[in-house]
C-alpha cells in the first residue's frame, strides 16, 4: 500500500506532514492495539486494504476476531456499531461486547464518508462507545476526504497514493494472469492506460478483461464494463 501517514495526539489536533506507511507496518500497529484512519479518493483500494488487514488480523492470530461494518449499510439501518455487527453476525451483542472485553475484538469501520450530517453526530457517539468498550484494541477507520473524518485519539492517518510502477508491476505479477508481463507492457506504452491503471480498483478490472480474453478498452467506462 503506497501511503501517507500522520498521528492523531487528539481526536481534534491539526495534521503534521505524513510520512510513508507499508501494509505490513499498518498490520502490526493493529495488532498491538493501535488506531488508523485510511484516507483515499474513490477506487484507490481502501476496501480492500480494510479487508484485507481483517483477513490478515485473525489468520495470524487464534484469537482475535476482526469485525468489518460497511458504514454505508449501518447508515440504513442506525444503530450502535455492535448492535449493528451482531445482527449482521447472527450473534447476540452481549456475545460480541463479551469478546470485546475479553480484547479480542478489532473494529474495522469502512467508508465514514456515507454518514450523512444528521447522522454523524449518532456515528461519532457510537464510536466513542467503541473506544470504552475496547480500551487498547484496534480500530481502523476508512473514508474520502478529511471532511467526514472519523475522530480516533491516537490514530495513524494513512493517505492512500496512486500506485507507483514498481506497485502495479507487483499488482499484476502477484495476480497470476498468465502473460502478466504483455499486460504490463501494454499499460506502459498506453498513455491512457497508464493513467488509468494508476487506481487498483482500474487495474483490478483490466486484469480481469484480459483474463476474460477480451481486448483492452481505453477509457474507465468501457474497463469498468
Amino acid at each position: 500500500m503506497a501511503a501517507k501517514d500522520t498521528e492523531d495526539r487528539k481526536p481534534d489536533d491539526a495534521e503534521q506532514e505524513p510520512s510513508s506507511t507499508s501494509f505490513d507496518e499498518l498490520l502490526t500497529r493493529l495488532q498491538d492495539g493501535g488506531r488508523a484512519i485510511v484516507l483515499g479518493a474513490p477506487g484507490l483500494g481502501k476496501t480492500a486494504c480494510l479487508v484485507a488487514l481483517a483477513e490478515r488480523v485473525m489468520s495470524e492470530s487464534d484469537s482475535a476476531v476482526a469485525v468489518f461494518v460497511p458504514i454505508g449499510d449501518w447508515t440504513a439501518e442506525p444503530q450502535s456499531f455492535s448492535g449493528f455487527a451482531a445482527s449482521e453476525l447472527q450473534v447476540t451483542e452481549a456475545e460480541l461486547n463479551a469478546l470485546a472485553d475479553a480484547g479480542r475484538l478489532t473494529w474495522v469501520l469502512d467508508g465514514w464518508n456515507e454518514i450523512g450530517a444528521a447522522q454523524l453526530p449518532s456515528a461519532e457517539a457510537h464510536l466513542r462507545a467503541l473506544e470504552r468498550r475496547s480500551p487498547g484494541r484496534a480500530i481502523v477507520a476508512s473514508t474520502r476526504g478529511r471532511g467526514a473524518m472519523p475522530r480516533l485519539a491516537g490514530s495513524r492517518r494513512l493517505e492512500m497514493r496512486p500506485l507507483s510502477d514498481a506497485d502495479r508491476r507487483k499488482f499484476v505479477r502477484m495476480s497470476g494472469l498468465p502473460g502478466s508481463a504483455d499486460l504490463i507492457r501494454e499499460i506502459e506504452s498506453r498513455p491512457e492506460l497508464d493513467d488509468l491503471t494508476r487506481t487498483p480498483l482500474f487495474l483490478a478490472a483490466a486484469i480481469a478483461i484480459v483474463r476474460s480474453g477480451a481486448k483492452l478498452p481505453s477509457t474507465q467506462f468501457e474497463v469498468l464494463g
